[in-house]
């Protein structure tokens, strides 16, 4: 079923998942910080919000923008780029004052995000066939 994978081509794959789960990890780890700890380290947080999370989105965009993939590397974009989206429907509702939240219910956010995009993937991944038995 499936043909044989390039070695580098495994190796962007993992350097990619590694890329996201380091952006959700960071992401999970700043808002775990109280609000109070962001505006008294504002460097630090603005640091790893922005600096570090922004390096980590465009080195996995580097790794993806081969014309030559493997189905787990579109599933691992597709995971990066439900998580980008969910950051930033929390954000612009936070910002637009539809939505006023503290980092505590923005961690549950982040973590629920991260949850619905791993299932948003695992359900496209049983879709396309990666869990069933090769005979």
């Amino acid at each position: 079923m499936f043909k044989k994978i390039n070695p580098r081509m495994k190796v962007k794959a993992l350097l990619s998942s590694l890329t996201v789960v380091s952006h959700m990890a960071i992401m999970v780890w700043y808002y775990s910080h109280s609000d109070e700890w962001q505006v008294s380290n504002s460097a630090d947080a603005g640091f790893f919000f922005f600096g570090i999370s922004f390096i980590l989105i465009a080195i996995n965009m580097i790794i993806s923008s081969s014309e030559r993939f493997i189905p787990i590397q579109l599933e691992i974009t597709k995971l990066h780029g439900v998580f980008m989206l969910s950051l930033g429907t929390i954000y612009a509702l936070h910002y637009s004052g539809l939505l006023i939240s503290n980092n505590n219910e923005k961690y549950f956010m982040i973590i629920t995000a991260i949850l619905i995009a791993v299932l948003i993937v695992i359900f496209s991944a049983w879709r396309h066939g990666y869990f069933k038995k090769d005979s």
